[in-house]
């Protein structure tokens, strides 16, 4: 796990840290899900159908081992298709 620190613009802007955008291989453009559960931020890809379930549960614990398991499904499937 990554954790890094940003700063908000005037403007609402933030920078996700260099060494997360080469992790995840974020590019100019990406989409990021920006989700607000009961004061905590999160920003995931928006490319797991198993997140877009859970977001749709929002109002039921969503929880750090859940969106971890979203994402090993995710890159499980990049791997197939690659």
């Amino acid at each position: 796990m990554k954790i890094g620190t940003t700063t908000m613009t005037e403007r609402g802007q933030i920078t996700i840290p260099q060494e997360i955008r080469d992790k995840e291989k974020m590019k100019t453009n990406d989409k990021i899900f920006v989700v607000d559960i009961d004061g905590t931020i999160i920003l995931t890809k928006p490319s797991s159908e198993k997140f877009i379930e859970i977001m749709k549960e929002v109002g039921k614990c969503v929880n750090y081992e859940e969106i971890k398991a979203a994402r090993r499904a995710d890159a499980a499937k990049e791997r197939k298709f690659s």
